[in-house]
């Protein structure tokens, strides 16, 4: 399957938003920056495969009826299908159209993955690809657990192992106490026999029985009485309390009479009345108030006058009168500024005479302005000048002094001694250190090695069953499974639980043999109790005697031998009689003792049954001792083979596991002695180098044998440090002549240059002073002090050209005030008489009052206006409060106002009386229950109310002594009651509630089991599923992945291996330098691209046989290095030809190197725009 197309119409912040993935590549890269929407992405592929869950984190955009996720893919067969996915439980997949199709439309393409399946298998970031390489670490590279972790995404094997593991020892513990399981069964071995001791005897309580039931029927007769006598009391009260109050209803029926011709008035006629009259009141004073304030204002408004020509002008007397202040400081300036004018006219005119100028008028002024670029140019180039007669100087002292520095510099080097050669002394020294501390090596392993080797030997004395040394011990090979033992453990638990489970119930009827014979013996304890069969042995001796007797009625003559055998001395009529009366008597016994011959009966039957039940058991447990002796024959003859005898099962497992203890200990010994022997020879072969080495550049008088290497790495250091200081100091020599050589060419090169840039300023000089009118050789400081001068002229001509501009614009704004206040004037015909002043603020006065006038004139207009109108408001709610108030009056058929209130008083009685009346018929409603009040008063009319109270004390005393009577009858038959419940619950209370008791342990025990089998069977499933899946792949799967693993590493391993550790487990190990590496030798990154490889390979695999399903990767380079994250992108690129890879990331820098990587043809890119998105 690979995705075509990808379409989000409206999830998370996407709307309408496509992706098309080009059908000639399979890997895709898709960038975007943090917040693009990379995370809603990939949340989208799998909802869309798999459905939108019910608490979408997308809806914050678009509500989740409208979420809307589409794509076209297809599959190896070349079928394609296009479809959408919405929110919901049922129907979520769509086709083009929008029309419902069925889930299982995806089949063909997906396989039957689940979602998990398909986020742990074909899903992967930096955090899974970490967790990955973890739980590599964790599983200590177990082979099958790494594979099947790697081909599933399924990271926790170990952990989930581990957890169902404990969960189950948590429930039960062979040979335990605690645990819930182990708990429960001893409970309910004890539960079990408490039921079994205490079986419910059978009593006689006929007699009980019937006095319980006797008192029963008392009490229900009673009660009967007490409800007749108590419903008679009520009645009778009910009248008592009736009377009085259909006497007061009567009462007030007579009083209400005379009110019936009283007109029904609205309920607050009163109310409505007294607000009619107070708002004809109201009204009339607010009506004569407003006229008399209307005719005020008339009068005042009359007296008001308003100069409009002054209002028309108010924003021209506004604006003089703000500027009166400006016009009186203008004409004090122009007077300051036409003296300051003429004080600097007169300095120009000395300064010019001074330079030779007559005047200002006898001279152009802007020549004597000079451009500020030339006035710096003139000031730097006197720097300038002064610098460069200074460095000039000094160049041609220090050059003297550095030729002969250099001179004495060189014969000082000429004269130095020869050097000699240390490249091969170096290299030997160098050889020698990158070994480290060799011989401190050679000599921990050598302690190690004996320290291990003694350890082995007292491990070896310590070993059962062992007699041998170290040496026996190497050639001694078992190759019995720890597996095996295991088996024959759970054979011999096997064994003897079902001992012991036997044992045990052959104990428990043991203790009911005793208990039913110990309660036989109770029930005889008293009298003699026959049985069946005493009875029938009776009647046969009674039967046998009358056949006698009957023969010899009938004639026939009897034997004395038959007679002696039967009757001995006595008669045979006697015995007959005796034989008959016995017979007879067993029968009245047992008819009488009915219960006990059933008990003792019941008891004889428990005790045969017990019997022949422990006869079974017996059986069971002489074939179990069969089954035990072939048993331990299979595993004595199992150790046999390799000359042992065993011990038990469980003693050997720890004896397999202390002897692989020993032989790792001696593979490790074998390790340490072939190591100490490689590390012997380096350490010769170091020292000859090291000799070899010094040889050559010095004499010596000793052989390589003479010294040890560290001794041999000192003598060539000293000699390397002397020679290179001595080196060194040639050096230093040789570059100090050389240095000093250097230096007194650059300042030789440095004089010509400032000699040069003299030259320059000189002309740079005759160009800079010749607008002032000067040559180029006249001194520096005489072209600065004119320059001075030049510019004191400018700035005081141009001082004098501001004053006069600012001298003529005062002028000019006097003159311009002056004339807007004649204007003015005219305007408003005023006369022109004072001064400026005094007219502005004379007009700005009456401006003021004017304006007061006119807010006066229109406030009082407005008040006339509300007056009036208020006058008019008045009036005609006076006149709608008149109009009812009369209708008032004609609905209580009255003329005036005094009247209405009488009428008002005659109604406010008739509805006193009708309430009251109301109120006694609830009363009397309730008292009569559910009969009517009409009722009531026919009973109270029937009955003799004189005589009612004699009736009531009469049946409150018979009533009294029925409650006696009933309280002595509940205190009788509470006794009896006790005593009968005693009976029917006594002895069986204990046994039903072990029996409850037990089924509850029994529930439990069930559940707990079943969760027991549940997860061992989960642990054992694993582990066989695991060990299929390594036993089918591990071969073509770790092929592909070691391959994968030395890429990915740039070959720092040079591939994967399979190997046992010490205890006998399959390991997955690396190669690098032909040594072996265990996972807990690798560094996290190096683990990382292990569980990669494992992963690419099983997915490779997975294609091969399978539909391809895309690859989807977020970001899994963010821990590598730039060089083994192209070999990760070059291993995704030949990946890619078996199956999609989606490869998701926001960092730029990965793009660029995926660009450096493969070629543009190898992949698509695809970038995710935010705005893009938005905009969408």
């Amino acid at each position: 399957m690979r995705f075509d197309r990808l379409e989000i119409e409206a999830f998370g912040h996407f709307t309408n938003y496509s992706i098309p993935f080009d059908q000639g590549h399979s890997f895709h890269v898709l960038y975007g920056n943090n917040e693009a929407g990379k995370s809603t992405l990939l949340r989208s592929i799998t909802q869309l495969l798999y459905g939108i869950p019910h608490n979408s984190k997308d809806s914050f955009l678009h509500p989740n009826t409208k979420l809307r996720i589409g794509g076209t893919i297809s599959n190896a067969a070349g079928d394609t299908i296009k479809f959408y996915r919405r929110k919901g439980k049922t129907k979520t997949l769509l086709d083009e159209n929008g029309e419902a199709i069925p889930d299982n439309s995806l089949v063909p393409y997906i396989n039957v993955l689940s979602e998990d399946t398909f986020r742990s298998m074909f899903a992967l970031n930096h955090e899974t690809l970490r967790e990955g390489g973890e739980a590599l670490l964790a599983s200590n590279g177990h082979v099958g657990e790494s594979l099947f972790a790697a081909a599933s995404g399924i990271n926790a094997i170990k952990q989930v192992m581990g957890q169902l593991d404990s969960a189950s020892k948590e429930l039960y513990k062979a040979g335990g106490s605690k645990p819930p399981i182990n708990e429960l069964i001893r409970k309910e071995k004890e539960l079990t026999k408490k039921a079994n001791e205490s079986l419910m005897l059978a009593r006689r309580w006929k007699e009980l029985e019937k006095e319980y039931t006797d008192g029963k029927a008392v009490i229900s007769e009673l009660r009967e009485k007490q409800a007749q006598v108590s419903a008679r009391i009520n009645k009778l009260e009910k009248l008592r309390k009736a009377s009085p109050k259909l006497a007061e209803r009567k009462l007030l029926l007579d009083k209400l009479a005379p009110y019936e011709s009283i007109p029904t008035l609205p309920h607050d006629c009163s109310l409505q009345r007294r607000e009619l009259s107070k708002i004809i009141r109201s009204c009339a004073e607010t009506a004569q108030t407003a006229k008399a304030e209307a005719d005020n204002l008339k009068e005042k408004l009359a007296q008001l006058s308003v100069d409009e020509n002054i209002l028309k002008e108010e924003s021209v007397i506004q604006s003089l009168n703000g500027d009166i202040g400006a016009y009186e400081k203008e004409k004090r300036d122009y007077e300051n500024l036409k003296e300051r004018a003429e004080v600097c006219r007169k300095q120009l005119d000395d300064l010019l005479q001074n330079m030779g100028f007559m005047s200002m008028e006898a001279v152009e002024m802007e020549n004597l302005r000079i451009q500020p670029a030339r006035k710096e140019k003139i000031r730097s180039l006197h720097e300038n000048h002064r610098i460069l007669k200074s460095s000039i100087s000094e160049l041609r002292l220090r050059i003297t002094a550095m030729e002969e520095v250099v001179s004495l510099k060189k014969q000082e080097w000429e004269n130095y001694g020869e050097l000699h050669s240390l490249d091969d002394l170096q290299a030997a020294l160098a050889a020698a250190h990158d070994e480290g501390k060799l011989e401190d090596r050679i000599a921990e392993l050598q302690a190690e090695l004996k320290d291990m080797q003694d350890s082995i030997d007292e491990q070896l004395k310590t070993l059962p069953l062992w007699n041998g040394g170290r040496t026996e011990f190497a050639g001694l090979h078992i190759p019995i499974l720890e597996e095996t033992i295991e088996q024959f453990m759970k054979e011999e638990k096997t064994y003897k639980e079902d001992v012991l489970a036997w044992k045990q119930k052959f104990v428990t009827e043991e203790e009911l043999l005793s208990s039913a014979r110990a309660a036989l013996r109770d029930l005889e304890a008293s009298t003699v109790i026959p049985t069946e069969e005493n009875l029938k042995k009776a009647r046969r001796n009674r039967d046998e005697s009358w056949k006698l007797v009957r023969r010899t009625l009938d004639g026939q003559k009897l034997t004395e031998a038959e007679i002696a055998r039967y009757a001995g001395e006595n008669k045979l009529t006697d015995i007959y009689e005796s034989q008959l009366e016995k017979a007879d008597e067993l029968a009245d016994v047992m008819r009488h003792e009915s219960a006990k011959v059933g008990m003792k009966q019941k008891y004889l039957n428990d005790i045969d049954e017990a019997v022949n039940r422990m006869e079974g058991y017996k059986r069971k447990l002489e074939h179990l001792d069969d089954v035990g002796r072939q048993l331990y024959g299979k595993w004595n003859a199992l150790w046999q083979e390799n000359g042992i005898t065993p011990l038990s099962p469980q003693e050997m497992k720890a004896w397999m596991s202390k002897y692989r203890e020993i032989k790792y200990l001696l593979s490790q010994c074998q390790k340490k002695e072939h190591a100490c022997s490689k590390l012997n020879e380096q350490s010769q072969l170091l020292k000859k180098r090291l000799y070899d080495a010094l040889a050559s550049v010095t004499k010596l008088n000793v052989s390589y044998q003479d010294y040890s290497l560290a001794r041999w790495i000192k003598e060539a250091t000293v000699f390397k440090d002397k020679e290179s200081a001595r080196s060194l100091e040639k050096q230093a020599l040789e570059s100090d002549w050389k240095n000093k050589r250097i230096a007194l060419l650059e300042m030789e090169n440095e004089l010509k240059e400032k000699n040069r840039q003299y030259v320059d300023w000189k002309d740079e000089w005759a160009e800079a002073v010749c607008p002032i009118q000067l040559d180029g050789t006249c001194p520096t400081d005489t072209a600065l002090e004119r320059v001075e001068r030049y510019d004191r002229c400018v700035k005081l001509y141009d001082e004098w050209i501001e004053l006069s501009a600012r001298m003529n614009a005062s002028r000019m704004f006097v003159q311009d005030f002056e004339q807007k206040i004649g204007y003015l004037l005219d305007q408003v015909n005023w006369p022109k008489q004072g001064n400026i002043q005094s007219l502005v603020y004379k007009l700005a006065d009456e401006l003021k009052k004017q304006l007061q006038n006119k807010r006066d004139k229109e406030d009082w207009n407005r008040q006339l206006e509300e007056c009036l109108a208020g006058y008019e408001t008045a009036s005609q709610k006076q006149q709608a409060a008149e109009e009812s108030l009369c209708g008032l009056l004609s609905l209580a058929g009255v003329q005036t106002v005094d009247e209405l209130q009488a009428v008002e008083e005659q109604y406010a009685a008739k509805q006193d009386l009708t309430r009251r009346i109301n109120e006694l018929d609830l009363v009397l409603q309730e008292i009569a229950g559910s009969g009517s009040i009409d009722e009531l008063e026919q009973e109270i009319a029937e009955q003799d109310m004189e005589h009612l109270e004699g009736h009531l004390t009469e049946l409150e005393l018979e009533q009294k002594e029925l409650d006696e009577n009933c309280s002595a009858a509940y205190q009788s038959f509470g006794v009896c009651k006790k005593e009968y419940e005693e009976k029917i619950h006594g002895s069986s209370v204990t046994s039903v509630m072990a029996t409850e008791e037990r089924e509850s342990v029994i529930a439990d025990l069930s559940a707990l089991c079943e969760q027991y089998v549940e997860k061992r069977l989960a642990v054992m499933i694993l582990q066989k599923g695991i060990e299929y899946y390594r036993a089918q792949n591990q071969n073509p799967i770790l092929t592909r992945a070691s391959t994968l693993f030395a890429r990915l590493t740039e070959y720092s391993f040079e591939g994967l291996t399979v190997d046992y550790n010490e205890k006998d487990e399959e390991v997955l190990l690396g190669i690098r330098n032909g040594e072996k590496i265990g996972i807990d030798a690798m560094s996290d990154g190096t683990m990382d691209q292990l569980y990669l490889a494992l992963r690419v390979a099983s997915i490779e695999k997975y294609c091969e046989d399978n539909e391809p399903v895309p690859f989807i990767v977020d970001d899994i380079l963010v821990h590598f290095d730039n060089k083994r994250s192209k070999v990760t992108l070059e291993v995704l690129a030949e990946l890619s030809k078996a199956t999609q890879i989606i490869f998701f990331t926001h960092h730029a820098h990965l793009v660029e190197l995926i660009e450096d990587t493969l070629n543009e043809t190898d992949y698509q890119f695809i970038e995710i725009n935010k705005e893009a998105v938005m905009q969408g």
